[in-house]
């Protein structure tokens, strides 16, 4: 998993504590995701955002709708 971070200061304290955790909370909960209907997996998953409020999920490796729903599903967001 990547995270690309497009703030202003990217090396201040909070982004610091907060770029790790979020990534690695992240990655676990999309490695344990599948797709309902295939049983698959993504295969590679990038997050970007500026702040914690604009985040976007990509992900390649997906083989239907259906994992993506279930990827944001799982972290929280809904479909866009």
């Amino acid at each position: 998993m990547t995270i690309r971070w497009n703030g202003r200061n990217k090396e201040d304290a909070f982004n610091k504590a907060a770029l790790p955790q979020l990534r690695d909370n992240m990655a676990k909960l999309l490695r344990e995701t599948s797709c309902p209907e295939h049983g698959t997996h993504p295969t590679s998953v990038t997050v970007t955002g500026r702040d914690l409020r604009s985040l976007e999920l990509h992900a390649e490796g997906v083989c239907c709708p259906k994992l993506t729903e279930a990827m944001r599903q799982k972290i929280g967001t809904s479909s866009r």
